[in-house]
Parts: structure tokens; C-alpha cells; sequence
């Protein structure tokens, strides 16, 4: 059945069921996520920048967690 045809609640539940295994932790996301943040970490301790882009609606997105990691992890980023 197509999704604009669907029930709300049969819509959002298939939606947040596919998009809880995607974001399932284990180990190896877990590892590759600490390697951004620490890569992260070090550009801004070296003065370098941090460049965040994005096209269309992932230019929103880019801006977005752009904003976050300066509020939030201090991580002056463009």
C-alpha cells in the first residue's frame, strides 16, 4: 500500500520501526562515531576549520548540526 494511502498510525509506526534499525548501536558505529569526535576535536584544537555544508533541504540539515556542535560540544564550526 502506497504511504500517502496509509492509516496515520500504520504510517508511523513502519516509519519508526525502519528507523529504529538503522539507528541500532553496536560496536563498530560506536567506534566510528568516537573517531569523528575525536577528529573533530582535534581540527578545532589545531585552529583549523570545521566546514559543515549541505544542498537543498541538507543545507537545513548542515546548518542545523552546524549550531549543535557550537552549543554544545564548543566546536566553532561554518
Amino acid at each position: 500500500m502506497p504511504l500517502n494511502k496509509m492509516h496515520p498510525k500504520d504510517f508511523l509506526t513502519s516509519y519508526l520501526n525502519d528507523f529504529s534499525d538503522l539507528v541500532k548501536p553496536d560496536k563498530d558505529i560506536i567506534h566510528k562515531l568516537v573517531e569523528i569526535s575525536d577528529l573533530l576535536k582535534s581540527t578545532h584544537d589545531q585552529g583549523k576549520k570545521i566546514l559543515i555544508f549541505g544542498n537543498g533541504g541538507s543545507a537545513a540539515i548542515s546548518s542545523h548540526f552546524s549550531v549543535d556542535l557550537t552549543k554544545n560540544a564548543g566546536l566553532r564550526c561554518i
